[in-house]
């Protein structure tokens, strides 16, 4: 524990139990409980919940700030004494100003960026900028061809897989649309005028089925060997395999955008840039904010308010213009 840091919760087994208590009260769904019970077992491995181990749970997101709820919660029901209570909440650190680039930028990214230039200009033309995760499950028959061939030079529109196994339709730029309509094309594989269209081929962009397919039968036995173990738990399989594929290509798309920082005075690219580039970049076009948020997949308008940056130059810029 660091010098001054607040003790907030006794983190003891007992603790433990009446937080498991308390979910089976409020009946929550076995799926949460497993994967509360995994961060909770995380969290009681330290003896003391303080303000530092709090901040650093609570800065994961939602869903473990969630877990935290939780503790306090069970708490309050069971009249468990803590330190401090009305202290217990997160610190807010500085936002950090996100990572932002021109299209121009983006077009010498793509141009220069080993093996993955067409993933990054998906991520980058898709809605107002792409998740990796996003990205990477990108299949042909995810793009909905059949009213763009009429008129190529319109915007195209795309189903987009988000958080949560939602889907959404996006609308894609019509650059990214004829660039994929001339790669099918020039690969023969065409019907009707439609890429891929009927076809039988492994239809992701980027990763191969057989690869998904491997990982998905490498779990399914581990979920067998934890039957016969039975203080183990199961995985799903399909969502552990995605996970899994989508990790090993991050640490790959990563590595080749770090070489590329030679092209940008020595700065490291991360891929979420790509994101908040183009949401940044479609606001300064003119595009409304709530226009932007939906095209982010966003349920709020203030999470799409980190995405974006605009300096004070931008900003007198468009007074500069408009009075």
């Amino acid at each position: 524990m660091e010098i001054n840091d607040k003790k907030l919760i006794e983190l003891t087994p007992e603790l433990h139990d009446y937080c498991l208590d308390y979910m089976r009260s409020r009946k929550v769904s076995e799926k949460t409980t497993l994967l509360y019970k995994d961060e909770l077992n995380k969290i009681f491995k330290h003896p003391i919940l303080t303000q530092t181990l709090y901040n650093k749970t609570h800065s994961k997101g939602n869903y473990y700030r969630s877990v935290l709820k939780l503790i306090i919660d069970t708490c309050n029901y069971n009249d468990i004494p803590t330190y401090n209570y009305k202290s217990i909440k997160a610190i807010k650190k500085k936002q950090r100003v996100p990572q932002v680039w021109t299209d121009e930028e983006i077009i010498k990214m793509i141009n220069n960026i080993e093996d993955y230039s067409l993933f990054v200009e998906c991520a980058y033309y898709i809605g107002a900028g792409l998740r990796f995760s996003s990205a990477l499950m990108l299949s042909w028959d995810d793009f909905l061809w059949d009213d763009w061939v009429n008129d190529k030079t319109k915007t195209g529109k795309c189903n987009i897989r988000a958080k949560g196994d939602k889907y959404n339709i996006l609308i894609v730029d019509p650059i990214l649309m004829n660039h994929l309509y001339n790669i099918a094309e020039s690969k023969g594989k065409m019907f009707h005028g439609i890429p891929y269209k009927n076809s039988s081929e492994d239809m992701y962009l980027f990763i191969k089925k057989s690869s998904l397919d491997s990982l998905e039968e490498l779990f399914r036995k581990q979920n067998f060997e934890n039957i016969l173990d039975s203080n183990k738990e199961q995985v799903n399989v399909k969502n552990s395999a995605r996970l899994e594929i989508i990790r090993k290509n991050h640490y790959l798309v990563d590595y080749k955008l770090r070489k590329l920082s030679k092209f940008f005075n020595g700065k490291h690219i991360k891929f979420h840039s790509i994101r908040s580039s183009r949401a940044t970049n479609l606001l300064k076009k003119g595009f409304k904010l709530y226009t932007i948020s939906k095209q982010l997949m966003h349920e709020s308008i203030a999470t799409t308010e980190i995405y974006l940056s605009l300096s004070n130059v931008d900003i007198e810029d468009e007074f500069n213009e408009k009075l």
